[in-house]
């Protein structure tokens, strides 16, 4: 795995090195597809590439390519360069096909065909109550403990390593959550001195000094 993040990392600092020679009034440096084109032709040139993962390979681009999209809205900027011992991970995307489903439940049909969609996802076995394996492409099965009860439900995974250890990370839709519906309802009175006072249960849970507070007449 160790050799999958030295990849990782390689192909990313050259996507950063790439975009790093553009400036204003020359031609834009190649997106996400041209990349993958590119990394085709280095993969020939370069024995100790070739031997890697491609589509490991292809996911570190894949993460360059969100991070350059995401440098206004992220807080972080330009996407910067990966050392060694620091930055230790990389992304893996599922193998296996299983068919993808609408919001409704039925299977969800592609536009032009009319066949159903496939879509990929990681393939995950549980061992016992606090094991299970996740297979890595070239490293076969690797065993990891569980934190949730059911097994994840992902397309892709990360593993990453930090202080010596080992972690995976699967990214998982949340199950959205319910808001709380008591069927109570509270009304808002606005007055002159306060811009809003809370009136019914809403104002019984407000703090005694609050409370006298938003009572006081002008």
């Amino acid at each position: 795995m160790l050799l999958h993040c030295a990849h990782a990392r390689y192909v990313w600092n050259l996507a950063v090195e790439q975009h790093s020679h553009w400036y204003q009034g020359r031609k834009a440096a190649p997106g996400f597809a041209g990349q993958c084109r590119q990394l085709t032709e280095a993969r020939r040139d370069n024995e100790w590439l070739g031997s890697g993962n491609a589509d490991v390979q292809q996911q570190a681009l894949k993460d360059f390519a969100k991070a350059k999209n995401a440098r206004f809205t992220s807080g972080f900027g330009e996407p910067s360069w990966r050392k060694k011992y620091r930055h230790e991970g990389f992304r893996v995307i599922g193998t296996d096909r299983v068919p993808e489903l609408t919001d409704d439940g039925s299977a969800k049909l592609n536009a032009k065909t009319g066949k159903q969609v496939m879509g990929r996802s990681v393939v995950v076995h549980k061992l016992n109550r606090r094991w299970a394996q996740v297979k890595v492409p070239g490293c076969g099965w690797v065993r990891f403990r569980l934190t949730r009860p059911e097994l994840p439900k992902a397309k892709t995974f990360r593993v990453t390593l930090r202080g010596g250890q080992w972690h995976v990370a699967f990214a998982v839709i949340p199950v959205p959550l319910e808001a709380p519906d008591t069927g109570e309802v509270i009304g808002i009175d606005r007055g002159r001195e306060h811009h809003g006072r809370p009136v019914g249960r809403a104002e019984a849970e407000l703090p005694a000094a609050h409370r006298e507070g938003t009572r006081a007449g002008p």
